[in-house]
């Protein structure tokens, strides 16, 4: 993007999330609309974890997510947010891996042929 000096990218489970930050007022815009367009007020308090752990109020993200639910694109935009400010100072990388805002490679078991789930099984009976 143009004029946007900083990238970073975040993922969880299905979900996608990439941020560019540059030096402005403290603007957050997700999907090109407002932070509290569409998105409960308790998820949108967990992108602010590394903003506030970094002391980076006086920065404008954009975000870009797609994919999965609510919670994970949150989740992945607040890694991806992670991630660019540490593309603009690397100083931050042990306070985010501390506080687990880099990375999320959990993602959901497999269903098994035979299975109900990917571990629930058939109600055995002995007789």
């Amino acid at each position: 993007m143009l004029g946007f000096n900083f990238f970073g990218i975040g993922r969880k489970k299905n979900s996608i999330s990439r941020v560019f930050l540059k030096k402005g007022n403290g603007k957050i815009l997700i999907n090109n609309n407002n932070l509290n367009h569409k998105i409960h007020y308790f998820l949108i308090r967990e992108i602010f974890d590394p903003i506030i752990l970094a002391n980076f109020e006086n920065f404008d993200f954009i975000v870009y997510t797609k994919g999965g639910g609510k919670k994970s694109q949150i989740d992945a935009t607040k890694i991806a947010i992670s991630n660019s400010i540490l593309d603009f100072d690397i100083r931050y990388k042990n306070i985010f891996r501390f506080n687990n805002l880099l990375i999320d490679n959990r993602i959901v078991e497999r269903k098994k042929i035979g299975f109900k789930k990917s571990r629930k099984k058939k109600q055995f009976s002995k007789r």
